[in-house]
């Protein structure tokens, strides 16, 4: 059975980001693990572009640049399987009450165009999903950064998280700390490793999500990478945000 992961503001998604599926090496846990965003990978047919979803007032011009700017497996190297993501009506509930809890309204009261990219997975384990929202103002988009690395943040995330696992029945210890170094360079941003230590058949199984967003003047770029035992290589979560940022 596979975990769900967290998704960031504003990646109802990234705000909270991303929402990945990822399985256990070995053993199989009792219950599914949680997202803001999430659902499985779609069982539909692999679409040639990445999933969209646009908000009440979409801007065409907002639209295109993201499409353009969006992770791609060139980014982040061979080696993945690619596999449509498709948000639920759950994940835009789950968005809104995160960020509510962080003090912004819901991702679709600012946003002129959202694209998400494929889900990039490796193996069993490693699994990584991007998102890429323009919102109304740089106002906006700097209210949301702000809120997202303030001081309720992780407390927020690490409650979306143990909701989603009370939600399933699940059992699980969730830790939530800021990142070291942030993976975006010099762009405001806001990173966090979160460390869930999942009850399964087989013992506890530690698995590490990083949650990474960051803003350039309107468009706010999440992405998620999860794996198990280990965290995904800073290297990795480097490639994939610098890519995206430096294409908008």
């Amino acid at each position: 059975m596979r975990y769900r992961a967290l998704g960031l503001i504003r990646l109802s998604a990234v705000a909270m980001l991303a929402a990945t599926a990822v399985g256990c090496t070995g053993s199989k846990p009792d219950h599914p693990g949680p997202s803001v965003l999430s659902q499985r990978p779609s069982t539909r047919s692999p679409q040639p572009s990445a999933s969209i979803i646009t908000s009440a007032a979409p801007s065409a011009t907002d639209m295109q640049l993201a499409r353009a700017a969006i992770l791609k497996l060139a980014d982040i190297g061979s080696g993945y399987k690619e596999t449509p993501y498709q948000p639920t009506a759950q994940s835009a509930q789950d968005d809104a009450a995160l960020n509510g809890c962080i003090g912004r309204p819901p991702s679709p009261v600012h946003q002129t165009a959202k694209v998400f990219s494929m889900q990039f997975s490796q193996g069993d384990t490693l699994a990584i999903l991007a998102s890429i929202t323009f919102v109304d103002t740089l106002e906006t988009a700097n209210a949301d950064i702000e809120a997202l690395r303030g001081n309720r943040a992780e407390k927020c995330i690490k409650q979306s998280f143990l909701e989603q696992y009370r939600r399933t029945g699940g059992q699980a210890t969730v830790s939530v700390n800021p990142l070291a170094a942030s993976p975006t360079g010099n762009e405001p941003s806001a990173s966090y490793r979160i460390k869930i230590l999942a009850q399964t058949a087989n013992g506890t199984i530690p698995e590490f999500l990083d949650l990474v967003q960051a803003i350039k003047d309107r468009a706010e770029v999440s992405a998620t990478f999860q794996d198990v035992n280990q965290p995904v290589s800073a290297s990795i979560e480097q490639r994939a945000m610098n890519a995206m940022l430096g294409r908008l």
